[in-house]
């Protein structure tokens, strides 16, 4: 159920899958390579299908917090460029699903790589915010 985790003693107060030091932040950047899911777990075993189901779960929650924030606070140009762009992804990964991330066509697809470059941003934001440890997806 809480397989997302934030603890400020395990790298750095970065989200990581729980039973595991494997950081969101690392999925995210293997997508941005080009792996699949499959070849993440293959190279770390420890990552389960559920983690990756949530995974997806936490970039939706966190998608829509942003763009929920956004809408209530836009009040430059730039920040409404910003939701626009975060409402996009929302929007495209409202239907995407864990097979999805076993295809290198969708994973490589313009709007999915833009969409994993916002999570990335997203995350950074979140994790240097000091706070108490946190349990999510």
């Amino acid at each position: 159920m809480n397989s997302i985790i934030r603890n400020k003693e395990i790298r750095h107060g970065k989200f990581i899958f729980s039973g595991t030091r494997i950081a969101v932040e690392d999925v995210v950047e293997f997508l941005l390579a080009g792996l699949t899911f499959e070849e993440i777990k293959k190279e770390y075993p420890t990552i389960t299908d559920k983690h990756l189901k949530d995974f997806i779960q936490f970039f939706r929650k966190i998608l829509k917090s942003e763009v929920n924030h956004l809408k209530a606070n836009a009040n430059s140009p730039k920040d409404i460029e910003k939701l626009y762009k975060y409402e996009g992804c929302l929007n495209f990964f409202k239907n995407i699903k864990i097979q999805d991330f076993q295809k290198k066509e969708i994973i490589k697809k313009p709007e999915m790589v833009l969409c994993l470059k916002v999570f990335l941003s997203i995350l950074k934001k979140y994790q240097s915010k000091k706070g108490k440890n946190e349990i999510f997806a």
